[in-house]
């Protein structure tokens, strides 16, 4: 591998054991010394590579987000509005990973980010602000197409969409017996009836 490679390489192995150790204890009691040695490498490269342990919590955070995405893009490509609201909607049923670790890991930092002199406040709320901003685009658009409702208030809708979606998770998360196909397609009926144009 070049050097390049090596470093790539590094890079995501740090992420994945970071983003494990996560999910598994929280960041809180998480140390660089102990993701290195999970990502089978010393304990100071996580500290070389990422600076320290907010910088890597940042990237593990970005990391979330461009898998959440990568998800939705593999999904059916959709139109602008209201058929991307409902993809968006279904993307957060689709789950590749058994043991739900990015999931665990995303719910974990997101209770984490919230507590007094959280480090990991400023990523946490920029991720969350990043993907109310991009649903209410999607909401625009449809107003602007006529298919969903113009007395939609999109910040509104959008952060009531996104914090039922999370919630929805982290239920099937603790009670482990959740349908998720029946509450995806229940979500779907409840967007077209609550913001569709009729």
């Amino acid at each position: 591998m070049t050097q390049a490679e090596r470093r790539a390489l590094a890079e995501r192995r740090i992420l994945d054991a970071a983003l494990e150790l996560v999910a598994r204890r929280g960041s809180v009691r998480m140390t660089l010394a102990e993701v290195g040695e999970a990502a089978g490498y010393s304990r100071g490269l996580p500290a070389h590579r990422f600076g320290n342990k907010a910088g890597l919590l940042q990237r593990v955070v970005l990391n979330i987000g461009a898998r959440f995405e990568a998800r939705r893009l593999a999904l059916p490509q959709h139109r602008p509005g209201l058929d991307a609201v409902r993809s968006l909607v279904s993307t957060y049923f689709v789950r590749d990973d058994t043991r739900w670790i990015e999931t665990r890991a995303l719910l974990v930092m997101m209770t984490e980010g919230f507590m007094e002199d959280s480090e990991l406040n400023p990523y946490i709320g920029e991720y969350i602000r990043s993907s109310i901003s991009r649903l209410e685009q999607h909401i625009r658009d449809g107003i602007a197409l006529g298919e969903i409702r113009a007395d939609v208030d999109p910040t509104t809708a959008a952060t009531l969409l996104l914090g039922a979606l999370r919630g929805v998770l982290h239920q099937r998360l603790v009670l482990g017996d959740l349908s998720l196909d029946k509450v995806r397609n229940l979500a779907l009926q409840m967007v077209d009836r609550t913001l569709a144009a009729h």
